[in-house]
């Protein structure tokens, strides 16, 4: 792999497909399974968001992977502010 593993710096545009949460837990994998599935049903009660439409993967040491496709957000506009915007509908 070469390059930046990350777009810290960056200042072009930038798009994004899909949402992804990232839940760890550096002690107990049991926590992070817990805390997705009360994410997921969240999602689910609060948001109506159809749990077909996610993507929930064990991501292979400490926690889980859950992907939400930009449909369920109207699509991302590309812009140099894109990491802030998904940093700010995580935040909910």
């Amino acid at each position: 792999l070469t390059g930046k593993p990350d777009l810290t710096g960056y200042k072009k545009s930038v798009a994004a497909d899909t949402l992804m949460i990232d839940i760890d837990s550096k002690d107990d994998v049991e926590l992070a399974r817990q805390a997705s599935i009360q994410l997921i049903d969240r999602l689910k009660n609060q948001y109506d968001v159809n749990d077909r439409a996610l993507s929930i993967c064990f991501s292979g040491k400490k926690g889980f992977h859950i992907a939400l496709p930009a449909q369920l957000f109207g699509g991302f506009t590309p812009s140099a502010d894109e990491a802030v915007t998904l940093r700010t509908i995580i935040t909910f």
